[in-house]
């Protein structure tokens, strides 16, 4: 490869890192007072619907780890088929379901008997991570 090949591969290969990254819409975070929970997503950026989700976290008092997979919740438009508007996420173990709102809310299910109910904060890494130190 001669130099001036060689240093336009450069920049290209910076750009198509910088695309891939793009691609997932990347993590949340939530903090409730039972519960340390991070989300991730392994949708295109801008996908409405999305079923790879990953939730990952423990309960903070025992420190019982979860990994859990889910998918994003929505209603459906005027067509019965169509995704409109965001509810929330969904993650189902055998035993339980945790559902998550865009505000926060918790909601963990025992088949439909309601378990547990609370509200927690979307945080960063930052927050999370001085947590952690304590």
């Amino acid at each position: 490869m001669n130099f001036r090949a060689h240093h336009l591969s450069q920049p290209l290969s910076v750009l198509c890192l910088l695309l891939s990254s793009t691609m997932t819409a990347g993590e949340r975070l939530l903090v409730t007072p039972s519960y340390q929970l991070k989300m991730d997503s392994r949708c295109a950026e801008g996908e409405v619907s999305c079923a790879h989700y990953t939730l990952q976290g423990r309960e903070r008092h025992s420190g019982e780890p979860l990994m859990l997979q889910g998918r994003s919740m929505h209603t459906t438009c005027a067509d019965g088929e169509t995704p409109c508007r965001f509810l929330g996420y969904r993650f189902d173990e055998p035993e339980r379901s945790f559902l998550i709102t865009e505000d926060g809310l918790l909601n963990i299910y025992h088949g439909d008997n309601l378990i547990l109910h609370e509200q927690g904060r979307w945080e960063d890494d930052a927050v999370l991570e001085r947590e952690g130190d304590q």
